[in-house]
């Protein structure tokens, strides 16, 4: 896969496909609601400690979409840039 770009909105980052990225579009929780553990209650974590090694993701933390299956001339992206304002996330086609 091919990213060009990372957008970064909130609690999630987006990785924007390149020309030759197949079409993927990921989307990764950079904030994840972490396990009830005396240290963290409440708190955010990156990574599910429960793992092996600790370093696991959590279920749903990374979601890639197959942009092509939605719509075939969406491919190839130059960039994308994040609205505050709008809550919203927007590309830059090539």
């Amino acid at each position: 896969m091919n990213f060009i770009s990372l957008i970064v909105h909130f609690s999630f980052g987006f990785f924007v496909p390149g020309l030759h990225g197949g079409g993927y579009f990921a989307r990764v929780g950079l904030e994840m609601e972490s396990k009830a553990r005396a240290q963290l209650a409440g708190g955010q974590e990156f990574a599910d400690f429960n793992t092996t090694l600790g370093i696991g993701t959590y279920q749903d933390q990374l979601r890639l979409i197959h942009l092509p299956s939605i719509d075939p001339d969406l491919i190839g992206f130059e960039g994308g840039f994040a609205s505050l304002t709008l809550s919203r996330s927007s590309l830059i086609p090539f």
